[in-house]
């Protein structure tokens, strides 16, 4: 497997924006030909998506929004140590979730692939994460230069 794993999160947050339902799968027939898929396998793989994406989505957002309050804690002088140090807690806890949650993703496609399928599959999807982020860091730049 790749040294910077895909994030699952940011796929499903992607495509919550986008409402793009095959985000993680772009292009379906391309990568059965690259690495093989059987029908079989895109459909658990699909399932896989469906069953984390909306959970993962959702911890995403709360741990998002939990983090700018707890930015604005930092700043604004108002709040005790131990309010901020709470908000931070829980913002961890939700960070750990994720990367559980994406742990387990990735052990369950595991189990779908072939052993000869898991580098070229875990390639494509880091790619798909890469290009979501570039797309979401030029999409922030844009909007801040506005």
């Amino acid at each position: 497997m790749s040294s910077e794993p895909y994030n699952l999160s940011d796929i499903a947050l992607h495509q919550k924006q986008s409402d793009d339902s095959n985000a993680i799968l772009p292009d379906v027939e391309s990568l059965r030909q690259q690495i093989g898929l059987t029908d079989e396998q895109i459909f658990r793989l699909d399932a896989l998506r469906r069953e984390l994406n909306e959970p993962i989505l959702e911890l995403y957002q709360e741990m998002n929004a939990r983090q700018q309050v707890l930015e604005t804690l930092l700043v604004d002088g108002t709040s005790s140590p131990t309010e901020i140090r709470e908000l931070h807690n829980k913002v961890e806890f939700l960070r750990q979730t994720i990367i559980r949650l994406n742990f387990e993703y990735r052990l369950a496609v595991r189990e779908v692939l072939k052993p000869e399928q898991r580098k070229p599959y875990d390639d494509h999807i880091n790619q798909v994460s890469i290009d979501l982020l570039q797309e979401n860091f030029e999409s922030d730049q844009e909007n801040s230069a506005d």
